[in-house]
């Protein structure tokens, strides 16, 4: 028997809440271990905590990918009932080649996810009486928009000023792992706040193409690949993806109200 989407996203949630834990406690810990000075290793107690942290931290880890898994599994056998099998179509072959090229430097991290928040914000329950979209109006938009870029914010705010309050007379000065543990922290919630973000950008691409100048549509599918690209130039990305949700959140009607279709079903191709 096939999961319904509500269930799906349950344990898509879990699993990105648990790489929450994972990425504060493997990362921290592990510098902590490795900038000691003198102690023996793993042997002493400072250093069987770290290696009890990071191995939680481990856990946490596999845990979020066994949970993200079962949930990209059961949308995949949700999507096999729709009458429409596009959707089925971009989650089996865009979460297998997420999967596929995960090692090369987190490319398929981007794919499977991008391609899982796209179904999980627009996607049709396959095990609905009548399947339709769940496309969300352009003011859940606007609410995800503002609070994803206003969580990475102050992750980013977070993670970059620990490192200035360790210095000499300050107050985490000689404080290692505590420091390590807020700035992973700090970069965790921003990773948070960007996965929003994506969520908005990707409900925003499902509303634009509900109205009938597909303008808006277009630039913001442009936009948003041209911001994945340039995202490892020192963020450049986000700024272009910040500037086009800003304008869409401005200047562009709710697909929802516009006379669009409502019971239309969102599709990944060209138009």
């Amino acid at each position: 028997m096939s999961m319904a989407k509500r269930k799906i996203s349950q344990w898509w949630f879990a699993g990105l809440a648990a790489m929450f834990p994972a990425g504060v406690l493997i990362p921290s810990s592990a510098l902590a271990l490795a900038a000691r000075q003198g102690g023996d290793g793993v042997r002493d107690g400072y250093g069987r905590a770290m290696l009890a942290l990071i191995v939680l931290g481990g856990l946490c880890a596999l845990g979020s990918v066994v949970a993200l898994l079962v949930a990209w599994c059961a949308a995949v056998l949700n999507a096999r009932l729709l009458p429409d099998r596009r959707w089925y179509s971009a989650l089996l072959w865009g979460g297998t080649a997420g999967i596929l090229t995960t090692p090369l430097l987190g490319l398929g991290v981007l794919l499977f996810g991008s391609v899982m928040t796209a179904y999980l914000v627009a996607g049709p329950d396959g095990v609905a009486a009548q399947p339709s979209a769940t496309i969300p109006t352009k003011r859940v938009i606007t609410r995800w928009s503002g609070g994803g870029w206003a969580l990475a914010g102050i992750g980013l705010f977070v993670a970059l000023l620990v490192p200035i309050l360790t210095g000499r007379g300050l107050p985490l000065h000689g404080v290692l792992w505590p420091s390590l543990a807020t700035t992973s922290a700090g970069y965790s919630v921003a990773v948070a706040g960007a996965i929003i973000v994506g969520a908005a950008w990707w409900a925003a691409i499902f509303n634009a193409h509900l109205l009938e100048d597909k303008t808006w549509f277009r630039r913001l599918r442009w936009t948003g690949v041209a911001a994945a690209l340039t995202m490892p130039l020192l963020g450049f990305g986000a700024l272009i993806l910040l500037v086009s949700l800003s304008a869409y959140v401005r200047r562009v009607p709710d697909g929802l109200t516009a006379g669009a279709l409502q019971t239309r079903v969102p599709t990944l191709t060209r138009t």
